[in-house]
């Protein structure tokens, strides 16, 4: 046809070209004429034959050259002409039936697509409707010819066509869902169906039943692919269990020996639960949980019937543990009512002694942690107010104690960086003299330090007169007073004689003031070996500087005063390097009347901003008290 159809476009335009060319008589004899009750052409004088193209249609004209109308058939196809004569396409109606023909006119036959849709024509190009059975496969022609796919509901009767038009029987899945249909194609429903070992339940919509569903008063269990099962089946993302029979169970069950709980429409407990004011935990498998378990960022306990405890202190196997309102567990620190605890990665509480972030603590046997002293095994340790057991040195009250690494306090001897220490039975560290458990006398520095000391001046008594004091400031060099000095100075002096066993009594120890008389007094009731009043001087002058030492001519010993004052005064200068203003004389208050030799000592000017600076510094106090030091023992000596 497709041939036909070029051959005849080239003889139109042939003829359509003569056309152009033909004078006005020859048009005369050419174009359609209605001779003797048919229709002719004329192309040169002669009806055209055969197929014509004329203002876009195609007409077919016979041997003669008569226009044909109705059906006809041309190289074994069939063609179909109007009453106009013009050759059709497309759908035709024709005597109430639909026939198809091709776009070259050629009717169609068998299965066709037109607009999306297939439709059947028979041998005689009629379209089919209704049932259509071809080579044993099944079609339902619609009553517009067009194939049907999907469902499809006919009487009572349901079927189901693919996406090819063929009818469904057998088991078929169709959207997720198992659908049952007889050698006829119909869809069966509320009936058992068995597949060789498999057995299935087409519901009152012929879809398998999934999951739980009832019959005849029963609650069976199918898998997500429709079958009757037994044991534990996960569908749609909930887990049940069924029996031997199939039979879905509910409630607390226990299977190989552990413990699930299955809702009351059948689906395995998982997470959080609560019965009767109990809470229980299901793992994500089902299984019921003992003991400590995490869930999110929290632990919690579980007892042997999987029952949470929570609400405060509870104890399990000789352990202690607690738990809040929501069942949570404690770890690491806890303050309750006032007291501290600490429960450990086991979430036990501690007892006892415990190692916690590089300190030791104590718990006592409840779980309180301790503070303050404590005696543990016979030993004594001190827990500060953070419960952080203490080593080394420690000042409470204004004494000393000293800890071990241990954190036990020592008492009696005990070394440090190499340094002896006395400590009392009560762990006070001693100063001064001391005598040991031994009976033996020994002599500890301010510091709590054992030295060695000679005893030289053991049996020898001396008086200790810091000048000034109370609302006798003595020489003044701004804030800077004499008296302050000369205390500090004099303290020193007192412990560096004792050391060497002389019996030291002092005038005034703190910031007090006397008169002159009574200093003199309070030496005499004592009648020392030797008496020092320690004072500091000073100038109008800038310049003046350096040490001197007084004894009173007229006084009771004058000789003796002059050979203590000579001696100390040569040993200071010689321990500090100060100026030697030399040894002098005169008639002071604390020296006229003083029953013993006497002597009053200038350290230096306080009044020289240089040696003001040196006399206000322990070092230089140092200094100048083992320069006396030295000048007394020297003295006391001869």
């Amino acid at each position: 046809m497709k041939a036909k159809i070029v051959l005849l476009s080239l003889i139109a335009f042939f003829m359509v070209g003569l056309g152009q060319y033909t004078d006005t008589a020859e048009a005369a004899t050419s174009g359609w004429k209605y001779t003797g009750g048919n229709w002719y052409y004329y192309q040169n004088d002669a009806p055209a034959k055969g197929w014509l193209y004329d203002n876009g249609h195609w007409y077919y004209m016979d041997g003669s050259g008569a226009m044909e109308t109705g059906w006809i058939l041309w190289k074994n196809d069939w063609y179909f002409l109007n009453s106009d004569g013009a050759m059709e396409t497309g759908w035709l109606l024709w005597k109430n039936k639909w026939y198809y023909l091709d776009s070259g006119g050629a009717m169609e036959t068998g299965w066709i697509k037109s607009s999306g849709k297939w439709y059947f024509l028979d041998s005689g190009g009629v379209m089919k409707t209704g049932w259509l059975n071809e080579n044993g496969t099944y079609y339902y022609l619609q009553s517009s010819g067009a194939m049907k796919t999907g469902w499809l509901q006919l009487g009572a009767d349901t079927y189901f066509f693919k996406n090819s038009g063929a009818r469904s029987t057998g088991l078929t899945l169709i959207d997720n869902g198992l659908y049952d249909f007889n050698n006829d194609g119909v869809l069966q429903k509320n009936q058992w169906l068995t597949l060789g070992t498999k057995q299935y339940y087409l519901t009152d919509t012929g879809k398998a039943a999934v999951g739980p569903y009832s019959i005849d008063g029963k609650k069976y269990l199918f898998s997500a692919e429709g079958v009757l099962s037994t044991g534990f089946v996960k569908v749609n993302g909930s887990t049940y269990y069924a029996n031997q029979d199939a039979i879905i169970q509910t409630g607390w069950k226990t299977i190989d020996a552990v413990k699930y709980y299955f809702n009351s429409n059948g689906t395995m407990q998982t997470g959080w639960f609560t019965e009767s004011g109990k809470t229980y935990y299901f793992g994500s498998n089902g299984a019921m949980a003992t003991g400590i378990i995490k869930v999110g960022t929290q632990s919690y306990y579980l007892n042997g019937e999987g029952v949470l405890y929570k609400n405060g202190f509870f104890t399990v196997n000789a352990k202690k543990y607690y738990a809040n309102d929501q069942g949570a567990l404690k770890s690491g620190w806890m303050t309750l009512d006032g007291s501290k605890y600490y429960f450990g990665a086991d979430f036990a509480m501690d007892t006892g002694w415990n190692y916690i972030g590089y300190s030791w603590y104590y718990f006592d046997s409840q779980g309180k942690m301790d503070t303050g002293w404590l005696l543990d095994g016979g030993n004594w340790y001190y827990l500060d107010v953070n419960g952080v057991m203490k080593t080394g040195w420690i000042k409470l009250s204004g004494k000393w104690y000293y800890l071990n690494k241990s954190g036990v306090m020592l008492t009696g001897w005990y070394q440090d960086n190499s340094k002896w220490y006395y400590s009392n039975p009560s762990g006070v560290m001693q100063t001064g003299w001391i005598t040991d458990t031994a009976g033996k006398e020994w002599y500890l520095e301010t510091s709590g330090v054992w030295i060695p000391v000679s005893r030289e001046l053991e049996g020898k008594t001396i008086v200790l007169d810091p000048g000034h004091g109370g609302h006798d400031s003595g020489a003044v060099s701004g804030i800077i007073y004499e008296k302050n000095i000369v205390l500090s100075t004099g303290l020193k002096l007192r412990d560096e004689l004792r050391k060497h066993g002389a019996k030291v009594h002092m005038t005034r120890s703190t910031d007090v003031y006397l008169t002159l008389g009574e200093r003199v007094v309070y030496s005499n009731t004592i009648m020392p070996d030797a008496f020092v009043s320690i004072h500091v001087n000073a100038s109008v002058y800038s310049q003046p500087a350096g040490m001197e030492t007084y004894y009173n001519p007229s006084g009771y010993y004058p000789s003796a005063s002059k050979t203590l004052a000579s001696s100390i005064q040569t040993e200071m200068v010689k321990a500090t390097g100060a100026a030697n203003r030399g040894v002098k004389t005169a008639e002071f208050a604390v020296l006229r009347g003083n029953k013993a030799p006497a002597v009053l000592v200038e350290m230096g000017f306080i009044s020289n901003p240089s040696e003001r600076d040196k006399l206000i510094t322990s070092s230089y106090q140092t200094s100048v008290v083992n320069g006396m030091y030295k000048g007394l023992s020297g003295f006391l000596a001869n």
